[in-house]
């Protein structure tokens, strides 16, 4: 499995194009990537800035490397480092730090290999306190679970809406089937960018009551996903205004972790779920 990597770097000297590197970004072929730049490094170079240039260089690792956790499963829809993304990150540096050319590499994306060429490239110091990420979990979820239940319902279906008339807008239906009531699953990171969950989320049980009129019966809707962690503090702000949401205490709407798909497996099995649109 090979990945891209790009080096996080501070330009110490336009002239004689010295740098400092700072910090990795990797991305493997599967969407999943790590980013960290190193703390303990950043303050041994601290003497090279002015005490505001270093507070406002200090602002935009951290800025970086939070918007990065909080937005990578948007940013991450391609599977390769693209000179948009590197603009996008570039957006928040002011000039401060820069990002080597991403280059291909024929490593896996893991814990050890990220700590591995973080200590040959960035610093060594830091190399145990590196952590995976979780927000690429909900992606290899589903795509683990698809081949599970592929025979019983539709997979990423696009429900038009000048095909089915209780739809206003096209929506895109991770999973989708149908028995004695309709049968709906859609994946979650609840540790993505706030203003883009709270949007899918309400996209989502927006169709809820459409779909059951439509239908004539009331459905059964899984939302997949895991509580975010407490330093998410808007997420999980969202988060608890779902768990006391009537459709979750009426049971019309499950969350279910990623660790218990086999609940909706089951569920799928048990209640003898077809697919809703019978494929080609």
């Amino acid at each position: 499995m090979k990945s891209t990597y790009s080096i996080i770097y501070s330009p110490v000297s336009a002239v004689s194009e010295e740098r400092i590197n700072l910090g990795l970004l990797m991305i493997d072929d599967q969407g999943t990537g790590m980013l960290k730049y190193s703390h303990e490094k950043l303050n041994m170079i601290k003497n090279f800035f002015s005490e505001d240039g270093f507070k406002l260089l200090k602002s935009i690792l951290n800025t970086l490397e939070k918007n990065f956790n909080h937005e990578q499963n948007e940013l991450l829809t391609r599977k390769e480092i693209k000179s948009d993304l590197i603009h996008y990150f570039a957006y928040y540096t002011n000039n401060l730090i820069s990002f080597s050319s991403p280059k291909e590499i024929g490593l896996e994306l893991d814990e050890n290999n990220f700590a591995q060429l973080f200590t040959k490239w960035v610093f060594k110091s830091e190399v145990h306190k590196q952590k995976q990420i979780i927000y690429p979990s909900i992606k290899k979820a589903k795509e683990n679970f698809i081949p599970k239940v592929q025979n019983r319902v539709n997979i990423d279906y696009k429900l038009n809406a000048d095909e089915f008339d209780f739809m206003v807008f096209n929506m895109q239906i991770d999973m989708i089937g149908k028995n004695d009531r309709p049968v709906l699953t859609q994946f979650f990171d609840f540790q993505a960018n706030p203003t883009s969950l709270k949007n899918k989320i309400n996209e989502y049980v927006s169709i809820i009551k459409p779909l059951e009129l439509k239908e004539m019966k009331v459905g059964k809707f899984f939302m997949v996903g895991q509580e975010p962690d407490k330093d998410y503090q808007n997420q999980h702000v969202i988060w608890n205004h779902l768990q006391d949401s009537p459709l979750i205490k009426n049971k019309i709407l499950e969350i279910i972790p990623p660790s218990e798909l086999e609940l909706i497996e089951s569920y799928f099995e048990e209640h003898e779920v077809r697919h809703f649109v019978e494929p080609d």
